[in-house]
C-alpha cells in the first residue's frame, strides 16, 4: 500500500486534535503563532520530507522519514506542569496506532523532547515555557512528488 505526504500529515493532525481538545489550542502550520495561554498551545509544523530512499522495484517506491515538529507552549504560574502534561499525552497516543490508521508505516517520537523558557516579567520570572517534540513519520509513496 502506498501512502502520501498529505495523508500522513493529515493523519497526524487528526491524532493530535483528538488528544489536544479544549482547553488546549491546536494549530497546524499557523500563519501567525497563537498567543500562549495558561491551558497550552500546540502547533504542528509540517517540515520538509527530505530526500526519499528509492526502492528500485517495478514501479519504484519512495520511502520517506519525515520529521514533523510539535511546539507546545504555556504561560502562567503552572506553565511547566501544563506543558509537561501535554507532552506526556503524545507518546501513548502514537503507541496505540503507529500507522495512524494506515496513513504511515510508522509514527514515533525520535529524539529527546527539548524544553525552553522564554521571556521574563518585571520581576525576572519566565513567562512562557515551551517543549519541542519531533515526530518522525515513515511512509512510502508511488511518486517522488508525493
Amino acid at each position: 500500500m502506498t501512502q502520501s505526504r498529505n495523508g500522513a500529515l493529515d493523519a497526524l493532525e487528526t491524532a493530535l486534535t483528538a488528544i489536544f481538545v479544549n482547553p488546549a489550542t491546536f494549530a497546524r502550520e499557523p500563519e501567525k503563532s497563537p498567543d500562549a495561554s495558561t491551558d497550552g498551545v500546540v502547533q504542528q509544523f509540517d517540515g520538509d520530507p527530505g530526500e526519499p530512499e528509492v526502492l528500485l522495484c517495478n514501479p519504484p517506491l519512495y520511502c520517506y522519514e519525515h520529521s514533523v515538529e510539535l511546539e507546545i507552549t504555556a504561560k502562567g504560574e503552572d506553565r511547566k506542569t501544563v506543558v509537561r502534561a501535554l507532552v506526556a499525552l503524545i507518546e501513548p497516543k502514537l503507541s496505540l496506532d503507529r500507522t495512524l490508521g494506515g496513513a504511515v508505516d510508522d509514527a514515533r517520537i525520535v529524539e529527546a523532547v527539548k524544553y525552553m523558557q522564554f521571556g521574563a516579567d518585571a520581576e525576572g520570572v519566565e513567562t512562557e515555557y515551551t517543549a519541542v517534540v519531533n515526530v518522525q513519520l515513515a511512509y512510502t509513496t508511488a511518486t517522488a512528488a508525493n
